[in-house]
């Protein structure tokens, strides 16, 4: 039996969006393949440097300026040793601030909850003189 002439239509239809596809997609691959590298966008350098040293520098002197580390980086050999050592102070104690939390207050005890729903069961659990039961399976 042959399809209504409506049907055809559709039919037809379909065809020519599904040829306009795949000749879409033909086309794109083409020009992909062979696109020119002219288009992609080149960045170049300014003129010029890209820092300047400020024509009057001013400023004050570092802290770590003068160090002994400085000076081997600096020529190479290391400073002579300082003329007198000094040993930094003895360590200060704790205060009663310092102490553990658990020593200042003692925490709750707390109880697992399966722990708990266990003793709920065995408290309430079946008392049958037959076959076990789903609630005391013995």
């Amino acid at each position: 039996m042959p399809a209504p002439q409506s049907a055809r239509w559709v039919q037809w239809a379909g065809a020519a969006v599904s040829g306009a596809l795949i000749l879409g997609v033909i086309i794109w691959g083409y020009r992909l393949a062979v696109r020119d590298v002219s288009g992609v966008p080149v960045i170049r350098a300014l003129e010029g440097p890209a820092r300047m040293a400020p024509s009057d520098p001013g400023g004050d002197l570092a802290a770590h300026v003068g160090l002994a580390v400085n000076e081997v980086a600096g020529s190479g050999l290391a400073a002579p040793g300082p003329s007198r050592v000094v040993l930094a102070p003895p360590p200060t104690g704790l205060s009663a601030d310092d102490a553990p939390m658990s020593e200042l207050k003692p925490l709750p005890q707390v109880e697992n909850p399966a722990d708990a729903e266990e003793r709920r069961w065995r408290a309430r659990r079946c008392r049958c003189p037959t076959a076990p039961c789903r609630r005391n399976p013995r």
